[in-house]
């Protein structure tokens, strides 16, 4: 068992959202229509991950922690 996070997963490179960038096309590709996708975010990443999802999504809802951070993206597939 690994006693900490892998790299990837803490660090999504220099802008913190080249990650979202990739994955988020792939889980569209990847999804069967009304699939969803589940993602925790990383720290004010709620704002950019909206943008990149786009139009593409059926639906997208942003959730809250308990300071306030969006911190899960709930996307459904058009």
């Amino acid at each position: 068992m690994r006693a900490h996070e892998p790299l990837q997963a803490l660090v999504a490179g220099p802008e913190g959202s080249e990650l979202y960038a990739r994955l988020l096309p792939a889980a569209h590709a990847a999804l069967r229509l009304g699939g969803w996708l589940v993602l925790e975010l990383g720290y004010a990443s709620g704002t950019r991950v909206r943008t990149l999802a786009g139009a593409e999504w059926e639906s997208l809802e942003l959730r809250r922690d308990e300071q306030g951070w969006e911190r899960v993206a709930i996307l459904k597939k058009r």
